[in-house]
């Protein structure tokens, strides 16, 4: 009976160092090149992203202000994302946005948004 307390105990402990150590934290988003509220010329505009979480990321998106435009961000460098933005068709002279999404390891979720300027 002891030695069934003991595992008891023990099992008991493992289970509460288990969830001390689940991942809670999402991962962040910083935006590297352009900086939000830069202006951006028409054509092809590369928008780069620092997307970090201690764990790792699984997934990254990148969603233009232009209806439902979604692209999945390529890895250029460790923790940095890049995707091309093809503004061809889009209206000059006004703000647009650009919403990161990320997901890492423990499906942890985060979202971000930034405006840049369109000129011509």
């Amino acid at each position: 009976m002891r030695n069934l307390t003991r595992s008891v105990k023990l099992a008991m402990l493992f289970m509460v160092a288990a969830v001390a150590c689940e991942d809670r934290l999402p991962p962040t988003i910083t935006p590297l090149f352009p900086k939000p509220g830069d202006t951006v010329c028409a054509g092809d505009v590369e928008f780069y992203a620092r997307v970090f979480d201690n764990t790792g990321v699984v997934e990254q998106v990148f969603f233009f202000s232009r209806p439902y435009l979604v692209a999945q961000g390529g890895l250029c460098e460790p923790d940095t994302y890049y995707v091309n933005w093809n503004t061809v068709g889009m209206t000059m002279n006004q703000w647009h946005d650009l919403k990161v999404t990320a997901r890492d390891t423990a499906q942890n979720e985060a979202e971000t948004t930034f405006s840049y300027y369109l000129a011509p």
